[in-house]
């Protein structure tokens, strides 16, 4: 007889005797004959050995490729929040296009992150999609991420089987079951996302109805799979992008591609159609992440090398007080120690005001509220809060990231490009919510923390750049938003 120790946050394992799934609770204890030991040991998900059931942990390694920490394999992430990954086609490479720059505005991992307040992590290491492939070929890829080790998968894939080969619905259902098996298997839970809503062809015509039913076929064994399945979650943006106003299920803007379009072409998401996405993903999973940030909470939560090595670079991330500067196009009261400004365009307008929060308790933190304008007939306006840190880090050393919390409202007419958190060095430059030319954000009230990647400071960098830029485009009408800031932070990755 073995004692097993797991020290995961919750895991699905098939029970070795049974085949059913079963829990096993964060650093639960069972006493198994050798049998099982040797395959639950063997599964390399979160079990350690506890022979003199001390629970001690022993052994650590970090994983080259993720830079993630795994303690006896288990993944332990050094950013806040719980990783996840997405496996997938084109829409889920356009989170990144490849990139490690950059969480895209037509990614829905991107939206993930920002609506889940922080919880959800996801670094572009983390992008399993391929363009073009059809669930037989994203299935054979699956070991990829059970490597990679997240705790979350978002799996969405199957649009190409509808019209690139095609796919026949059975064997999309196998390449599906190999997917959330595989994941199950390796502890990873999955959030399974039906096909989003599509009108286009391989050809850019209209998808005929024998392939717009077999969609709906697949979706639905995708949602009662789910269902019935533990381990699995169901996130399903469907209702929120498909155009209620014909009958053929199109998505809306179908193959119009206008900037209130919720497809770039009637298949790849738009930022509006990303943000429903990522919605849902954050709607379905955030009750069960527990929440965790490292967004300031107080004054008191900056660097220092001794009692605090991985606090807040920026100077006042709590945005107390006035006296911050203003530049070009902009007006009003400031937080100490920010900027801001118009950086580019020319009727764009910032004005500056103090305003509040009110937590559980009744109490209130400080938050900047900015009101961004620009008039009919612009194009671009960006207007930036921003401020710079030249001390508290060491170039080639170091590893960061930033984030703020924003809350977005007031939007008078489509006119908001982007929403972006940037992060430079000189040398690199991170962004959260990179921009989608010819596109627009979601008209409605939003919140949440947008997130850099990590990455480390370039060689000879004296200065790292904080950016909040708000982008607008007021070609059809004079217009506006509202962004209320707090919270931001420049930290070191432990």
């Amino acid at each position: 007889m073995k004692t097993l120790q797991y020290w995961g946050t919750g895991n699905f394992q098939e029970h070795p005797y049974t085949g059913r799934i079963v829990t096993w609770v964060e650093k639960e204890k069972q006493t198994v004959d050798d049998a099982i030991a040797t395959k639950l040991l063997a599964a390399n998900a979160g079990f350690v050995l506890d022979n003199d059931e001390s629970g001690e942990v022993v052994t650590s390694q970090i994983n080259s490729v993720t830079g993630r920490i795994k303690v006896n394999s288990i993944p332990v992430e050094k950013v806040a929040g719980h990783v996840f990954a997405c496996l997938g086609d084109s829409i889920s490479y356009q989170n990144t296009n490849g990139s490690s720059l950059s969480l895209r505005a037509q990614g829905y991992m991107t939206w993930a992150g920002i609506l889940s307040g922080g919880r959800i992590v996801f670094d572009p290491a983390m992008n399993f999609g391929a363009s073009g492939e059809n669930s037989t070929q994203v299935a054979a890829r699956v070991a990829s991420v059970v490597a990679a080790a997240p705790e979350w998968c978002v799996v969405h894939c199957g649009t190409n089987d509808l019209y690139v080969g095609p796919v026949a619905y059975e064997m999309t259902i196998a390449n599906l079951t190999t997917i959330y098996s595989a994941l199950l298997a390796a502890g990873i839970r999955v959030v399974a996302m039906p096909i989003i809503p599509r009108a286009k062809d391989a050809a850019s015509g209209s998808l005929p109805t024998a392939q717009r039913q077999q969609l709906h076929r697949i979706n639905n064994w995708i949602r009662r799979t789910a269902a019935l399945t533990p381990g699995i979650v169901l996130a399903d943006p469907s209702l929120n992008i498909v155009d209620h106003s014909v009958t053929n299920g199109d998505p809306i803007g179908a193959l119009t591609a206008a900037a209130t379009a919720y497809t770039v072409d009637g298949l790849h998401p738009a930022p509006r159609g990303a943000y429903y996405m990522g919605k849902s993903i954050a709607d379905a999973v955030s009750s069960q992440l527990c929440p965790i940030s490292y967004s300031p909470v107080s004054q008191q939560d900056t660097y220092d090398a001794t009692n605090n090595p991985t606090g807040n670079l920026l100077l006042n991330g709590f945005f107390t007080g006035t006296g911050g500067t203003a530049g070009t196009g902009a007006s009003g009261s400031l937080a100490a120690s920010w900027q801001f400004r118009r950086s580019s365009g020319t009727t764009g307008t910032i004005g500056g005001s103090k305003t509040t929060k009110t937590v559980d308790n009744g109490t209130t933190y400080p938050m900047q509220q900015v009101v961004c304008s620009a008039a009919a007939g612009s194009t671009t306006e960006n207007m930036q809060v921003y401020q710079f840190v030249s001390t508290g880090f060491t170039a080639n050393v170091d590893v960061i990231y930033a984030e703020i919390d924003v809350e977005v409202s007031g939007i008078t007419v489509d006119c908001v490009k982007s929403i972006q958190l940037n992060l430079g060095d000189g040398t690199n430059t991170r962004i959260c919510a990179a921009e989608e030319a010819g596109f627009y954000l979601p008209n409605g009230n939003w919140s949440g923390t947008l997130r850099t990647p990590a990455f480390l400071i370039a060689s000879g960098a004296s200065t790292l750049g904080f950016y909040l830029n708000i982008v607008l485009n007021g070609a059809v009408a004079s217009n506006s938003v509202t962004v209320n800031c707090s919270r931001a932070a420049i930290r070191k990755v432990s």
